[in-house]
């Protein structure tokens, strides 16, 4: 397997951010933590990993984690005993995940916790607990292609669809969104979606990144609690980010900031508003609802 041609590697040779964090160091906090942690090492050996993680910069640290193989995208919002049985499904090994999700786990399951990442991780399996200090990343030097054709081998496992995508696939997939959705190295990308499905994840993170945009998060308050006043609160916490693009499901982005016909026009604009819609009468409101932010719509 060349390297090179990994996912994380390209988006890191592009030079993009995730909330306050430059993707290069979150991609080296990864290798920093796989190559600190034997546990790790053995509990990923012929196996795959799976995310269980909210969108953040978490995340990317568990991409550079899991060392080239194909990871489950699995959903905080299952139940314990669908999860239990996706992880034995796709031979799973060990879970990225965080603290206040490891009860959706089974106690068997290996897990890192990446509640203090890109500085420390939490290596447990085995009746062991070990932390990880990740500060040796700071520096690596890290060389990648955001232009190569990638691997074919599994970069990223649809546990809803049991569908993998290569990471030739997940780069093609997301070169043809950038034809689309004309992000630039200039834009903030706010994510109003959950990483675990395609096209959101290109969307909201791959395409941007692989442009060397920034992407900002909404904060994470748990499973079940992102109810359309909180949503809207959180969403308006980024106000520093300044975001110019917005990406999410039409059910996300009406809730969240959505506005009556009626209303004052809100002061922030986008310049683009991008949806995967999930019912038809989405759309229209979706256009309402871009007019009133300035920005153009584009549908996944």
């Amino acid at each position: 397997m060349d390297p090179l041609a990994l996912l994380p590697y390209a988006l890191a040779a592009a030079g993009g951010r995730v909330d306050s964090y430059e993707v290069t160091s979150l991609i080296a906090a990864g290798l920093t933590l796989l190559q600190r942690s034997a546990l790790l090492v053995r509990a990923l050996s012929g196996r795959r990993a799976a995310f269980l993680l909210p969108p953040g910069p978490a995340w990317l640290v568990a991409l550079a984690a899991s060392d080239g193989r194909g990871a489950v995208l699995l959903d905080a919002n299952a139940a314990s005993a669908e999860i239990a049985r996706s992880i034995v499904r796709h031979n799973v090994g060990a879970v990225f995940t965080i603290e206040s999700l490891t009860l959706s786990l089974p106690a068997e399951t290996p897990r890192v916790l990446l509640d203090r990442a890109p500085l420390v991780a939490t290596v447990i399996g085995n009746d062991r607990r070990l932390d990880i200090d990740l500060g040796s990343h700071f520096g690596l030097d890290l060389v990648g292609d955001s232009e190569g054709s990638g691997s074919p081998e599994e970069c990223f496992v649809l546990d809803g669809l049991d569908r993998a995508l290569s990471h030739a696939d997940v780069l093609g997939h997301t070169r043809a969104l950038l034809h689309r959705i004309p992000y630039t190295p200039v834009d903030t990308t706010l994510a109003v979606a959950e990483w675990q499905s395609w096209p959101l994840l290109g969307a909201t993170l791959i395409a941007p990144l692989l442009v060397g945009g920034q992407v900002v998060t909404v904060p994470f308050a748990g499973v079940g609690s992102a109810t359309a006043p909180h949503r809207a609160d959180a969403i308006w916490q980024t106000a520093d980010a300044v975001p110019t693009m917005v990406v999410g499901t039409g059910a996300d982005l009406l809730q969240a900031l959505g506005v009556p016909r009626d209303a004052t026009p809100p002061s922030r604009t986008f310049k683009q508003v991008v949806a995967q819609v999930e019912q038809a009468e989405q759309r229209e409101w979706l256009a309402v609802l871009a007019a009133q932010y300035g920005a153009a719509l584009t549908l996944l």
